[in-house]
């Protein structure tokens, strides 16, 4: 029971420190732009910066994550992180920040193949669900973190210090992952079992797993694409069109992040009833994420729409990665989980990658309602692929 504990801690803190830094452009970019004297299309750039490392980063990290083994993954991308935050909170310029940021974006590669890898190394269909979804929870927590370190601005905590708390916890996670079980002295008996609950779950042959996965990577760059633009320019849209406080419209992120947890636990149960084959779940996200960035849109004009549609961005726009990577999981035999995920991580932050910046620009020239549309665009071609899940997993 303790090593179980262990590894699911190891697994979360792993994919909340590994997705940690775009929650925390987001969520102190308000911060930012007072300290370093930024524009609020750089914000945008420096998102851009972090996933160009990445995008670029995912495909190699995904046979290098199936050689290392999970926790040897998880361990990396933790070593890696707790020097890099401690040196973005020393950063002075937004070259010297973007700089401290490029290890984060390597860790931000072995995130999700990392975990994945470990997860499905369990046992047991039961134990690699579970796994999966206590993962998955941590970037719903980081976000969380984020957003409660933001609004801690009004009672003196800066955006420096908050990486250095982050850096302390991403060293607690180095304990805990060295202490879980390793994965590679569980593959004799994992590969065999996982790659048979991958055929069972959903009776598909491989042919039809690898479609199903590649439609899987076209809707999480269409999500990617709006949920980071959400994440990038709702705390600043606070201040600017809002009229928040710099520490009121941090707390935007920590509400989602708080809504998107509370979620979490309640979809958990459902997804292990249905052995995560629910693909429902992604039009259902898509379909909520739209209405979310309509009533964002709508704060402009009556404040309290912006919390709620931070409510229900909480519940859709940064929920559906959990149902998106069990998927994932599930067509994945334990030897190329690692591979897989990367594929699927990969265009993922593509999506987060190429829509910040652009997002910033429609800002600069037009205002938020340019950057909202962008976001319900993109929220919108998400359903394509969406419907091909559907279609896979129902043939």
């Amino acid at each position: 029971m303790t090593g179980r504990v262990s590894w699911a801690g190891a697994l979360a803190l792993s994919l909340l420190i590994g997705t940690f830094p775009p929650f925390a452009l987001g969520a102190f970019g308000p911060q930012l732009r007072d300290d370093l004297g930024l524009a609020t299309a750089d914000v945008g750039l420096l998102f851009a910066g972090l996933y160009t490392v990445a995008v670029f980063g995912s495909p190699l990290a995904g046979p290098l994550v199936d050689r290392l083994g999970g926790r040897r993954s998880c361990l990396l991308l933790l070593l890696l992180s707790v020097p890099a935050l401690t040196a973005a909170s020393l950063a002075g310029s937004r070259g010297a920040l973007l700089l401290a940021l490029v290890p984060c974006g390597a860790a931000m590669a072995f995130a999700n193949p990392g975990t994945i890898r470990w997860a499905t190394a369990a046992p047991t269909e039961d134990l690699r669900n579970t796994l999966v979804g206590v993962a998955q929870a941590g970037v719903q927590a980081g976000a969380l973190a984020a957003g409660g370190l933001a609004a801690a601005h009004v009672v003196g905590l800066g955006w420096r210090d908050a990486l250095r708390v982050t850096a302390v916890v991403a060293a607690a996670g180095l304990v805990v992952a060295w202490r879980a079980p390793d994965d590679r002295r569980l593959v004799s008996t994992g590969t065999a079992r996982s790659a048979g609950v991958a055929e069972a779950a959903l009776d598909v042959p491989t042919r039809r797993a690898r479609s199903v996965q590649r439609a899987l990577a076209g809707y999480a760059a269409c999500m990617g694409a709006g949920t980071s633009v959400v994440i990038a320019y709702l705390p600043s849209f606070g201040v600017d069109a809002v009229g928040l406080s710099i520490g009121v419209a941090g707390a935007t992120a920590a509400l989602y992040g708080a809504v998107a947890l509370v979620c979490r636990s309640v979809l958990g149960p459902v997804l292990r009833r249905t052995g995560g084959a629910d693909h429902r779940a992604l039009l259902v996200m898509s379909g909520g994420a739209i209405a979310a960035v309509l009533v964002v849109a709508a704060g402009a004009w009556s404040p309290p729409a912006v919390w709620i549609g931070t409510v229900l961005f909480g519940a859709t726009g940064t929920t559906w990665p959990a149902v998106a990577f069990l998927l994932v999981a599930i067509h994945s035999p334990v030897a190329d989980a690692g591979r897989t995920a990367a594929w699927v991580t990969a265009a993922f932050y593509t999506g987060m990658w190429l829509a910040p910046p652009l997002a910033g620009r429609l800002v600069a020239t037009g205002g938020y309602p340019r950057a909202w549309g962008l976001v319900g665009l993109a929220y919108l071609a998400a359903v394509v692929p969406a419907l091909r899940v559907r279609r896979q997993v129902r043939a």
